[in-house]
């Protein structure tokens, strides 16, 4: 499962328990759509007031989510089909089929949205497609195991390589133009607004890995224990503002939070348990 979060214009009036919502309490409608693996769909939500849409049929075994900067397309990876589906996020209606590479996991567009770029996890591949046209124009070797992708304002994109413990860069021009040697078995990576720091989740080694995207190097590696059980980072979110970051930790049911703005990050990481979902 996967979730992305987008705006998506002025919301209509609604009602919250029982209770009229003026459309000036919610000027932007915020969405969530999740990938749903298991059925082959993609649920919208409405961030506010909450509450469900819908769900849409797309590939087989969706994975990753993401959204167009504009927020006008939802990009879902269907690592079971090897396509991406192309959700206009209004109607939900599936706008476009993709043939990408084996296993995509991940679906992420460059931020000036001329580019879609998957992880081909199957393939050790990144896949590459061009927008407006929604053609594949470039299929980037990577390192094993590609997993999730980060990309910058300056079109550059930075890969997960869980297979081999690296970060592939690839240029504006889809060409790897750097590989950064990480922690144990990477996984989610994230940047900040500005584009200037990635992080990586290390899910082997309990760490996150700090990348500076000026010299293409980590910087820092941030050691998230102690804990009950030796911290397992998958997922990573920068706030909008930039100022922390979200690490969902698998081996402990938590999220833990770390200021990015006060450097050493590493002296006080906080943990909040997540209850295990009843069966």
């Amino acid at each position: 499962m996967a979730v992305v979060a987008l705006a998506a214009g002025p919301a209509a009036a609604a009602s919250e328990e029982g209770t009229a919502v003026e459309r000036s309490r919610y000027p932007v409608r915020v969405l969530a759509f999740v990938g749903n693996g298991g059925s082959n769909t993609v649920s919208a939500y409405t961030v506010r007031p909450p509450g469900p849409l819908g769900a849409t049929m797309v590939g087989v075994h969706p994975t990753g989510v993401g959204a167009a900067p504009d927020g006008n397309t939802v990009y879902v990876a269907n690592s079971g089909s090897d396509t991406v589906s192309f959700v206009q996020p209004q109607t939900r209606q599936v706008e476009a089929t993709v043939a990408v590479g084996n296993m995509p996991f991940d679906a992420e567009p460059t931020p000036d949205g001329a580019r879609v770029l998957t992880a081909d996890y199957g393939s050790d591949t990144v896949s590459v497609i061009g927008l407006p046209g929604r053609r594949l124009i470039a299929t980037v070797l990577v390192g094993r195991l590609p997993h999730s992708i980060a990309t910058v304002p300056d079109g550059r994109a930075f890969v997960t390589n869980s297979g081999d413990n690296t970060v592939s860069v690839i240029g504006a021009d889809n060409t790897v133009v750097a590989t950064v040697p990480v922690g144990v078995a990477p996984s989610g990576i994230s940047a900040t607004p500005r584009g200037d720091t990635v992080f990586v989740s290390n899910m082997g080694s309990g760490t996150i890995s700090v990348i500076s995207t000026a010299t293409s190097a980590v910087i820092a590696t941030i050691p998230l224990g102690p804990a009950p059980t030796k911290p397992a980072p998958v997922g990573n979110a920068v706030s909008p503002d930039g100022a922390r970051l979200y690490v969902a930790d698998s081996a402990n049911n938590s999220l833990i939070t770390i200021n990015i703005l006060r450097a050493p990050w590493w002296v006080r990481p906080r943990s909040v348990s997540i209850p295990r979902a009843s069966p």
